[in-house]
């Protein structure tokens, strides 16, 4: 079948193609087109209507990447700060001072920690965070030196191989439990991998749902007569916006984020559909 074949299948009224639509096609990919088009085709749409709904994605995606971007640092100089606080600069060349030593990691999925796997840990660790110095001596440099070529996903693993203690005390910065820090990390890092390889955030499904943040629960649909709340896009934004207010985002980078999801709204693709219970949650999701 020719791609074009799969689009004229769908509910796009005046789509031929064009000479102008084959070239925005061919720009696009056919599927990336189709995965915008499905949820405005149930009710018919023109080629516009999807074209302005891509270019409208672009735009939240860069308004999500650019709040997560400032949880992530503040992630990485809490997390690298209390480390080197407590256990000293070259902690992470001694990952048995303050990791969990023994019994089940559940975050990690080791039934029983063990020397062993501590020292397959530390040796990862290490060639983890030094590979990218410029240094001629990587491993003489502070983790805090060090700390600028860590990934969300790395910090995210040193996050779960520290100890209970550890994490409940990092956790306690950001007023939630270990579960719901690691839980709203692993969120916000599926958000960011979908803003930097342009996919569309605006009708993602979670397969894992993060722990919902307790005052945002109130905001957000939930599937009817059970407690299950929404897998859509409002789930992981109210993820965002909890660690945005914790750490004191500006509120010119959540205004923008707001208007970003107001722009893709309409009577075809509404708040709901996203996953807020209604336009007044999600007013209340931004703070009234």
């Amino acid at each position: 079948m020719v791609q074009s074949d799969l689009i004229k299948k769908l509910n796009v009224n005046d789509f031929g193609p064009t000479k102008k639509q084959q070239t925005i096609i061919d720009h696009l990919g056919t599927y990336r087109f189709i995965s915008y088009a499905k949820p405005l085709c149930r009710f018919g749409c023109t080629f516009q209507d999807v074209h302005d709904r891509i270019r409208l994605d672009k735009k939240l995606r860069q308004a999500v990447f650019s709040i997560i971007q400032e949880i992530e640092i503040d992630l990485n100089t809490k997390i690298t700060s209390h480390l080197v606080e407590k256990y000293g600069p070259l902690c992470y060349q001694d990952i048995f001072s303050w990791c969990q030593t023994d019994g089940p990691n559940k975050y990690l999925k080791y039934d029983a920690v063990d020397r062993k796997i501590i020292e397959q840990e530390q040796k990862q660790l290490i060639n983890t965070i030094t590979h990218l110095s410029k240094s001629d001596k990587p491993e003489t440099q502070s983790l805090l030196e060090l700390s600028q070529h860590i990934s969300l996903g790395e910090l995210i693993h040193i996050y779960k191989l520290m100890s209970k203690r550890n994490r409940k005390e990092i956790a306690s910065i950001y007023d939630c439990s270990a579960n719901e820090l690691i839980s709203w990390m692993e969120c916000i890092a599926l958000y960011r991998n979908c803003c930097c390889h342009n996919g569309n955030l605006i009708d993602i499904k979670i397969e894992t749902r993060p722990v919902t943040p307790q005052s945002y629960s109130k905001y957000l649909f939930r599937m009817k007569n059970t407690e299950t709340t929404t897998n859509r896009f409002a789930l992981g934004c109210v993820v965002i916006l909890h660690l945005a207010k914790t750490i004191n985002v500006e509120k010119e980078e959540t205004d923008a984020l707001k208007q970003a999801i107001l722009a893709l709204s309409s009577d075809k693709t509404t708040l709901e559909s996203y996953g807020f219970v209604s336009r007044e949650g999600f007013e209340g999701a931004f703070g009234g």
